[in-house]
């Protein structure tokens, strides 16, 4: 209650596993009407294989650096460190605390 003078407010901080972060290749077309999502673009800093999944570093800009995971499979075998690389999640994926 604002009102209360012991109300205090706090920083809010937004939490999202790596993995739950996807990948938007340029040719994909997953996203085409779908909502509840938040699509964003940064730049690949760098990308670290540890075996079956890819741990990548993402410069974001206004949120600083992103980590992300995604699968070692061959999927987006056109990531290079320091291009463009456009990223999202769903909604519900997120949690604020």
């Amino acid at each position: 209650d604002i009102a209360n003078p012991d109300f205090e407010i706090r920083e809010r901080i937004f939490f999202i596993r790596p993995e739950k972060i996807k990948i938007l290749d340029e040719f994909c077309d997953k996203i085409n009407n779908r909502q509840n999502m938040n699509i964003f673009k940064g730049k690949l800093a760098s990308m670290i294989f540890e075996g079956p999944d890819i741990r990548l570093i993402i410069n974001t800009g206004e949120f600083g650096k992103l980590k992300a995971e995604i699968k070692n499979d061959k999927t987006y075998y056109n990531l290079k460190e320091n291009s463009e690389i456009t990223y999202y999640w769903e909604d519900e994926d997120g949690k604020v605390l």
